[in-house]
């Protein structure tokens, strides 16, 4: 134990010495430690050491360009504008709409002086002039009109206009006579059943009303909506153009009154 203190003494004495130190002031200088180099190549090791097994590569972009890619915090990605982030809705994107798909309304026909089931005035009977009708809705797709009136005991035509624009939804009371009337401008009117037409005395191609010499007849209106501008593939007798316009409505609809002599 003496030996031991003795020689710390020798060599507190020398390193004060070397250090320009006074033998009296009783400092014991220890030798400082060598600084180890540092290995470059690894942060925090030492030449010939490897790195801690549990050390994580930096993280590289999809694309295999060796440049780290930058890891975000919530807060710092709610800092960035918003032309830098693109946004997606997950409660809609992808998603079928669940919309139902807009309904054209049907096709609604109405008359000014009477009203479906029931009696037709007594001024449109027999040789009368025809009554002034209205329409709205029906197909978008429609380009033409047409109205047929029809007695429902015996079969016969009453009226037959056709080709009526499809941007006319009213006739005026009153169509003229004729294959062309005046109006509605650009309709055609076709014959009607001969027997219909000797009641009122004139020619076919018009309106006749009702004129039953007895009983009560129910009369039919009826309302077509084409799908083509000039109707096509009729002949020219009244029953051959009703053929072809029940072949080639897109919709129709009815108004149906009665009469008595």
């Amino acid at each position: 134990m003496r030996s031991l203190l003795v020689g710390l003494m020798v060599f507190g004495f020398a390193c004060s010495e070397e250090s320009g130190g006074n033998e009296g002031d009783g400092n014991i200088i220890l030798p400082q430690p060598m600084p180890m180099p540092m290995d470059s190549t690894q942060p925090g090791t030492m030449p010939g050491m490897q790195p801690p097994a549990n050390t994580t590569p930096p993280m590289t972009n999809p694309g295999d360009t060796g440049m780290p890619m930058m890891m975000m915090a919530p807060d710092d990605m709610m800092m960035m504008p918003a032309g830098d982030m693109m946004m997606m809705d997950m409660g809609t994107a992808g998603m079928p709409s669940t919309d139902p798909p807009a309904m054209a309304e049907p096709l609604a026909f109405t008359a000014t002086d009477f009203t479906d089931g029931s009696m037709i005035p007594a001024r449109f009977r027999c040789d009368a002039p025809s009554p002034a009708l209205s329409w709205s809705g029906g197909p978008a797709e429609t380009m033409s009109y047409a109205v047929v009136v029809t007695d429902l005991g015996l079969d016969l035509l009453h009226w037959v206009l056709y080709d009526i624009p499809a941007a006319t939804t009213s006739i005026a009371e009153g169509v003229p006579e004729g294959a062309a009337p005046a109006t509605p401008a650009g309709a055609k009117q076709a014959p009607i059943d001969a027997l219909v037409a000797s009641t009122a005395g004139t020619g076919a191609e018009r309106f006749v009303g009702p004129c039953a010499p007895f009983g009560t007849s129910s009369y039919e209106f009826k309302l077509y909506a084409l799908g083509e501008a000039a109707l096509s593939g009729a002949g020219a007798a009244g029953p051959d153009v009703k053929t072809a316009l029940e072949a080639a409505a897109l919709e129709s609809t009815t108004l149906t009154i009665t009469s008595m002599p």
